[in-house]
């Protein structure tokens, strides 16, 4: 099966995103570049006013061998987080891209 240029994924995923604290999350929707979070709790303990703007976080995916990926904080209001991965290494590429892989193919199976 060849992957569209982009995959993305619309099926929620757990994730758990660590900056201060750990964000319990599942995705909203999900590629190799970059995921939306919806988190369990109100991200805005994630800009207090007494602390400077979260700009990276760890995100953490245990349904995909439990990959940690760096990722750039492009936008947050209320529980939803916008992120864009940075420095995904090979092995965690590779991982993301099977795991879109398989979940692509599921959701053609379930067209048909």
């Amino acid at each position: 099966m060849v992957l569209p240029r982009r995959p993305s994924l619309f099926a929620p995923s757990p994730v758990q995103v660590v900056s201060d604290d750990i964000y319990e999350g599942v995705t909203d929707s999900l590629s190799i570049s970059g995921a939306k979070i919806l988190l369990q709790r109100d991200s805005a303990e994630l800009e207090a006013k007494n602390k400077p703007r979260v700009r990276f976080v760890d995100v953490i995916f245990p349904e995909i061998k439990n990959i940690k990926v760096h990722a750039e904080v492009i936008q947050y209001q209320e529980n939803t987080l916008r992120l864009h991965f940075k420095g995904l290494g090979s092995k965690e590429r590779k991982y993301l891209s099977a795991y879109l892989e398989s979940h692509l193919e599921t959701d053609d199976e379930s067209k048909t």
